[in-house]
């Protein structure tokens, strides 16, 4: 109980204190990740946080990502290496174990694993999804060339 008003204290919140401040945020959602981000887009926006979302390893396998890890020396949370498949907060997360879904760990004494804490809008209710204007200078420069319609 409370996990949506625990996330947006400790997630949600301290994110907003940046709205406004980015074109873009980056993020490591992958659609191999199933549930709700089995659908989730390269290019998302953001109302709340006002910009865009980017999220390049969306297409990125299990596999995949493992290799890129390895060949670019990426650093890894040491945390993944005690069995915690998804890392969120220190409150939150548990080991996964080795027959359990991925995010098992995630709000275990909730019961379902199938929960999110919100702070990705590809996460929520496609339903309510809405849409922010941006200015076609920085749909350009985002995007790396000129177009002639509006997106």
């Amino acid at each position: 109980e409370g996990q949506k008003q625990c996330c947006d204290l400790r997630k949600t919140q301290p994110l907003l204190k940046a709205a406004g401040q980015y074109d873009a945020l980056i993020g490591s959602l992958r659609r191999s990740d199933g549930g709700q981000r089995a659908m989730c887009p390269i290019l998302d926006i953001d109302p709340a946080m006002n910009c865009l979302r980017v999220n390049p390893l969306v297409n990125f396998s299990t596999e995949q990502l493992k290799q890129y890890i390895k060949e670019n020396n990426v650093i890894v949370n040491p945390l993944h290496d005690q069995g915690f498949a998804t890392i969120g907060c220190n409150r939150c997360t548990t080991p996964v174990m080795p027959h359990e879904e991925k995010r098992a760990g995630r709000w275990r004494h909730l019961g379902s694993w199938a929960a999110y804490c919100g702070i990705n809008p590809s996460d929520l209710d496609p339903t309510t999804a809405k849409s922010i204007d941006l200015p076609q200078e920085l749909i350009d420069r985002i995007l790396g060339r000129t177009t002639d319609f509006m997106i």
